[in-house]
């Protein structure tokens, strides 16, 4: 059983399409406790459509929202390159949060990736070539432990069901 310790206020979990993000989420609320703790989707902005800004623009300002409340705030990443991490951690700091920030890298061996997806895709209506592409985006931020930030703390989960929290 693999330990995760979330230092500070803020994690990140991020990982390709399939990974597990959403169960992993909801474990750490079932462990933290529904009015502790917050989980927020951040998705890649498409500059070409004022939907997908003005929803950009609510995670941010509930990411803001749950600084201010002194809550522990998890944001859930979907389709975000290592440029768009990289923004929206200098984001987070440009907000005026200082403390520490986890960040939580789904990176699933592929065979157990891919049998999640086969598990899920009905569901979800994944595409392989939609999850191909995410695993070759994410590759960039599985190897990188430099987000430019010192107080960064990055954590890589091999397997998201084989976890326990600490605070």
């Amino acid at each position: 059983m693999g330990n995760v310790k979330i230092v500070g206020r803020i994690g990140i979990v991020t990982g390709p399409v399939s990974t597990g993000k959403n169960s992993f989420c909801r474990k750490i609320v079932e462990q933290y406790g529904k009015k502790t703790c917050r989980v927020i989707t951040m998705k890649r902005a498409d500059p070409n459509n004022a939907a997908s800004i003005d929803n950009v623009l609510m995670a941010n300002e509930k990411i803001r929202e749950g600084i201010s409340s002194n809550i522990l705030v998890i944001v859930r990443t979907e389709g975000l390159t290592y440029e768009h991490l990289v923004s929206l951690i200098a984001s987070i700091r440009v907000m005026g949060y200082k403390e520490k920030i986890t960040l939580i890298k789904l990176n699933l061996p592929e065979d157990l990736h891919m049998d999640y997806w086969r598990r899920n895709r009905k569901q979800a209506k994944i595409s392989l070539k939609r999850l191909k592409k995410e695993r070759a985006e994410f590759k960039k931020i599985a190897a990188n432990d430099d987000f430019f930030d010192s107080n960064v703390i990055c954590v890589e989960v091999n397997d998201p069901e084989d976890i326990l929290f600490e605070f």
